[in-house]
């Protein structure tokens, strides 16, 4: 049971070091904002708001997995439920935990963005276009891992419902 234990902390901290260390280096590397803006253009309101309400979609989504997970967690605990039966839910959780990260750190890039000492506006730049994808694929691996724990909880020993 202890080393389990350990090894869960010791992935936990793996994980949180990779994901610091890949935003560092995103963060490090020369960032195009786009051109100087004085105010945004109804096109770029546009964009701007499409963007914050996908991110927004997102997040929420993924709070809901998060809750449904743990309802199924509690709700069908099985006796005997070995690592191996479990590991889908924690992967389920740590990806989408990922994806809230990367949801917030989107919206702060595009904050940043435009509250730079000289404004710009560019949704496509490297880190802000990193940044997106990071919270929609981590999203759909969360949503997969959390597909197959639920079948496998769901269903009985002989496959039926």
């Amino acid at each position: 049971m202890k080393i389990g234990k350990i090894a869960f902390y010791v992935s936990v901290l793996v994980l949180a070091v990779v994901v610091w260390r890949t935003q560092v280096s995103y963060t490090n590397r020369p960032q195009i904002y786009g051109e100087l803006i004085s105010d945004l253009s109804s096109l770029q309101e546009k964009q701007l708001a499409a963007f914050l309400q996908m991110n927004q979609l997102l997040i929420s989504l993924s709070t809901a997995l998060l809750g449904a997970l743990g309802f199924l967690l509690v709700n069908t605990h099985k006796a005997g439920s070995s690592a191996r039966q479990l590991s889908p839910a924690f992967a389920s959780a740590v990806f989408v935990g990922l994806s809230i990260y990367y949801g917030y750190h989107a919206y702060q890039d595009v904050v940043i963005m435009l509250q730079l000492p000289y404004p710009t506006f560019n949704l496509n730049g490297n880190l802000i276009v990193w940044d997106r994808n990071a919270h929609f694929y981590s999203f759909l691996l969360g949503v997969f891992f959390f597909a197959d724990f639920a079948l496998q909880r769901l269903t009985t020993e002989d496959g039926r419902e």
